[in-house]
Formats: structure tokens, sequence, C-alpha cells
């Protein structure tokens, strides 16, 4: 396997900023109205993703701060390669 393709596998990963606070919907629109993607993640946490969220989540905690939505808990994930590869598989209609 090449460097290129263990740079590609990496990148097709899924990661996101996992984060949870005492109110998610307020959180949710002050963080969209600073132009981070939230969805809410099985009414547990918000995920955020984006470059600048995965690559300064101190930024993410300032802003949540400052507006009121102190974090909870504030943390980079990623995806395994067991999940990314079954993912992967589904996607193709490898696995009913």
């Amino acid at each position: 396997m090449q460097e290129s393709d263990i740079e590609a596998l990496t990148l097709s990963r899924h990661r996101c900023l996992q984060a949870d606070m005492h109110d998610r919907e307020g959180a949710g629109r002050i963080l969209e109205e600073h132009g981070y993607q939230v969805t809410h993640a099985r009414d547990r946490f918000l995920e955020i993703t984006g470059h600048d969220a995965l690559t300064s989540p101190e930024k993410v905690a300032a802003l949540l701060v400052t507006a009121g939505y102190p974090p909870t808990m504030l943390k980079v994930e990623e995806e395994d390669l067991e999940a990314f590869f079954f993912r992967t598989i589904n996607k193709r209609g490898g696995v009913s």
C-alpha cells in the first residue's frame, strides 16, 4: 500500500468533534451561526464537523463558553477501521 493510499484511507474515515452541554439546541444554533456543521447524534451529544472544529476544538470550546453554553464533554472522535470497513461495504451493497 502506497503512502497516498494510506492518506486517502485516513481522510475517508468519519471524524467529528463530539460535544455535550445542558442546552444542545441553543449551542447548536450558536455553532451554526458561526459556520460550523452540526448534527444531533442520537440525542446524546452534538457532532460538529469541518476542518476548523477538528483542528481547533479549543476555539469551539471558547465560543460555547462565551455564548453561555459551556461544554460538559468535548472530544475529537475518529471512526475506527472496523466501523469504516463495515460502512464502506454497506454503501457498496456487500452486506445484507
